[in-house]
């Protein structure tokens, strides 16, 4: 969650840009020891699982996780969100932010998810149009002199108007 509201305070810029980077600020004031914890303990669960270059896969997940919330596609909506929860997490008593993370968490995700589930839709109903049986006739184009040449026939309503009496 940290690491999504950073992004946030980095990337999120609009008119409630300094309320958001306030709420970050003192988010990261006031839960100092919360955070580190929750950081130490990534640390030791890649340390345990990554053998001795675990320093280096536990930089490029934590690479993953920034990247993955500075995708531009879900921006606005991740920001809007970001801006609520940097709030709620701010006011938020130490005691309580563990939990409070466990829900705030799937929150800042959403925007994310639901583009690729919107892109997957997309692409699935894309391939479903283009399997279905095209029609048997196609646009044709005439020569280019015939183009040339053509000319629109005559109208007949404005022959008949103009004979008119």
């Amino acid at each position: 969650m940290r690491a999504a509201l950073n992004v946030a305070a980095l990337g999120c810029r609009g008119p409630a840009e300094a309320t958001l980077i306030a709420d970050y600020n003192r988010l990261l004031a006031d839960k100092r020891k919360v955070l580190a914890t929750a950081y130490a303990r990534t640390e030791a669960d890649t340390r345990a699982a990554g053998g001795k270059d675990w320093r280096d896969v536990h930089d490029r997940r934590m690479t993953q996780v920034y990247n993955f919330f500075a995708q531009p596609p879900a921006k606005t909506r991740f920001c809007t969100i970001a801006t609520q929860v940097a709030g709620e997490a701010a006011a938020m008593p130490a005691a309580d932010f563990s939990a409070f993370a466990a829900t705030a968490l799937p929150r800042l995700e959403a925007p994310f998810l639901d583009f690729y589930r919107a892109y997957d839709t997309y692409r699935r109903d894309l391939a479903a149009w283009q399997a279905r049986a095209r029609p048997a006739t196609q646009l044709t184009y005439a020569p280019l002199d015939t183009v040339i040449t053509w000319s629109p026939a005559p109208d007949r309503r404005l022959a008949t108007a103009e004979s008119t009496p």
